[in-house]
């Protein structure tokens, strides 16, 4: 039911319009009878739409009052007044006007009138996420996709694959980060190789306030040992992964957690991490191109790698921002650039550098992300299942457990039909073998606190 805010100083005429308006249907967000008043009241109530007298009582006249009003809330306004000449009109046009009504006023013409600014903010809704759709280009999409494969990738060498000329790239790329669609860019780091374990947490709430639920938040967020953090609606309210180099480091975190938190937690769950996949984000260029996995981090197989306090920050500087250049982190770390570009490679040949990647606004992008979690009945069920979600272009990382679940899949879709469509087609081909399986809506995601020094 749409609302309306009635600015009218004539007390019976703004009585008559209350009692029409609800009779046609729709819903009062107040009324006021000076333009400051409808101002304050306009910001306060949020109005799908104000019906403005011109002429008004005080400094303020409805023309100036819906000026502010549109400018600041963008909140259209239909203009009342009892004549209309040819200056009024181009003074209306100039305050954004969506419609005039002419007092005294019909109640065909009133409805009528209202309905067209309503569907004409409707259809100004449409253009402007149009034209911001438009910003995100095959040429900004392209350059995503590069940056998603490998984000310490030179300006020069995407203008080369895209063929854009660096500066262009440049400019793009500064754009994208500006309108959001770029959250973070940084390494992908190996923890086994580095000695540490990965577990992935499980959390239900119960009883939580919003402040509660933000000193949830801020206390996992500070956790050195966080390596990703969600925040979820369905089974679980939050899922953290998080790296220790013994048994000791998790049982501190849980202790901590649960002494401060313990009468709000509902049920946990601690699942031990044996492998990651992460995978190319092929949506952003062709629904019918398979995308390949582009990280593995394989706990089973790997062996502990030296890594030296040069290497540690060089590597928290690349967790950090991991389009830093050469001599920033030569800086930080007290070294030559050149020693810096040594250990970057030596790193990526012993596989603590699995690679660089950036995370992107999925909402902006048109996506919404969802964790899907899988208890199958045995290990050699895994492979078959990572495959089905990859193969339909929307995983986006696999983690294979050591828990509750075998599987848990971080998987991008458009709507509801196209993830109730993909699970259904998982079910009846997996029928079998899958145990369970639930679905968490991942509705926030913050950037990992991971401290390797």
């Amino acid at each position: 039911m749409p609302s309306i805010l009635i600015v009218e100083d004539e007390k019976i005429v703004a009585q008559d319009l209350e009692l029409t308006l609800k009779g046609l249907g729709y819903s009062i967000a107040g009324t006021a009878d000076t333009g400051e008043e409808a101002v304050e009241k306009a910001g306060e109530s949020k109005p799908d739409i104000v019906l403005m007298d011109i002429k008004l009582k005080g400094k303020m006249d409805g023309l100036e009052a819906a000026k502010k009003i549109s400018d600041k809330y963008e909140i259209p306004v239909v203009f009342l007044t009892a004549y209309l000449d040819s200056k009024k009109l181009q003074k209306a046009a100039h305050a954004k006007a969506f419609g005039y009504i002419v007092k005294p006023f019909e109640e065909k013409n009133l409805r009528t009138t209202i309905q067209m600014a309503l569907n004409k903010k409707e259809e100004m809704k449409k253009l402007a996420s149009d034209a911001s759709e438009v910003k995100l280009d095959l040429y900004n999409r392209k350059i995503l996709w590069e940056m998603d494969n490998n984000c310490r990738i030179s300006a020069s060498e995407i203008g080369r694959r895209v063929r854009l000329p660096k500066g262009t790239v440049n400019y793009r790329i500064t754009k994208l980060i500006e309108e959001g669609y770029i959250k973070r860019a940084y390494a992908v780091v190996n923890v086994g190789a580095l000695g540490y374990n990965h577990y992935r947490l499980f959390m239900k709430f119960h009883k939580t306030t919003p402040e509660i639920e933000k000193e949830i938040t801020d206390f996992v967020f500070a956790e050195q040992g966080c390596l990703a953090f969600s925040v979820t609606e369905g089974a679980f309210n939050i899922i953290l992964d998080v790296a220790y180099k013994d048994i000791g480091g998790l049982k501190k975190f849980l202790e901590n957690f649960s002494h401060k938190f313990g009468d709000f937690l509902l049920g946990k769950n601690i699942s031990y991490v044996t492998r990651v996949h992460q995978f190319c984000k092929r949506f952003m260029l062709s629904e019918k191109a398979v995308n390949p996995c582009k990280f593995l981090a394989d706990y089973e197989l790997l062996k502990s790698c030296s890594a030296d306090i040069v290497d540690r920050k060089v590597l928290q500087a690349l967790l950090k921002d991991a389009r830093v250049n050469l001599m920033d982190i030569g800086k930080e770390a007290r070294v030559d650039w050149k020693v810096v570009k040594y250990r970057i490679k030596k790193m990526e040949k012993n596989g603590i550098i699995l690679g660089y990647t950036t995370d992107f606004d999925m909402p902006k992008l048109k996506q919404e992300v969802v964790q899907v979690n899988v208890n199958l009945k045995d290990f050699s069920s895994i492979p078959g299942a990572i495959e089905f979600f990859r193969s339909r272009n929307v995983c986006m990382a696999a983690y294979e457990l050591l828990g509750k679940y075998s599987l848990c899949l971080k998987i991008s879709v458009k709507n509801h039909r196209m993830l109730k469509e993909i699970l259904e087609g998982f079910q009846a081909k997996f029928a079998g073998s899958c145990i369970s399986l639930d679905v968490s809506h991942i509705s926030s995601e913050y950037p990992s606190r991971f401290s390797v020094l």
